[in-house]
């Protein structure tokens, strides 16, 4: 019962706020660098689409992928979707939070071997493992529609998010993104 109720009062607030007579539901696509840690390289891209605008407040939703590889350790590939919290300042400055929801799936960077039944030892197919992935990020951008009239917005966010089961036991992970977001107004 809560849950409807929430949705409800959530459907009523999206479908009563103002801000829309800029653009109606304005789409970004984003591309850029991944590192989980800092250390361990990868990439980023995606697209997402604002939803909701009241002055300089906006929401967004987004969808990414990503991947990444740990040297000598794993490498892994997820799909999110990103909840967005924005707010932009006069010049183009915007502070960003948001929460995050997707599937992950590493695999390891060497021979997997498991022991059969009769105590023998034997390579195994490396098929990966899959995970859940949820996740809490802060960001800042820089809209380049204000001071140079481009429909670009570097950006950068620091992300914490967290892979289940890793092992039985839930693995914070600290990565940062470092990419471009470009306006496509429809």
């Amino acid at each position: 019962m809560k849950i409807g109720y929430w949705f409800f009062i959530l459907l009523i607030i999206l479908f009563s706020a103002s801000g829309f007579a800029e653009e109606k539901f304005p789409v970004t696509v984003h591309a850029g660098y991944f590192g989980e840690m800092g250390v361990h390289p990868g990439g980023t891209i995606g697209a997402g689409a604002e939803f909701l605008k009241a002055g300089r407040y906006s929401m967004a939703g987004e969808f990414s992928a990503f991947s990444y590889i740990h040297p000598l350790n794993h490498t892994a590939f997820a799909v999110r979707g990103d909840w967005v919290h924005r707010v932009t300042g006069k010049r183009g400055l915007s502070g960003e939070a948001g929460i995050s929801l997707g599937y992950m799936h590493t695999w390891s960077r060497g021979d997997i071997y498991v022991q059969a039944d009769d105590g023998t030892i034997a390579q195994s197919t490396n098929t990966g493992w899959p995970h859940l992935y949820t996740g809490l990020f802060i960001g800042t951008a820089l809209d380049l529609r204000r001071p140079a009239a481009m429909p670009l917005a570097p950006y950068f966010r620091t992300l914490c998010f967290f892979e289940y089961p890793y092992n039985g036991f839930l693995l914070p992970h600290l990565a940062f993104e470092l990419g471009i977001r470009i306006r496509i107004p429809l």
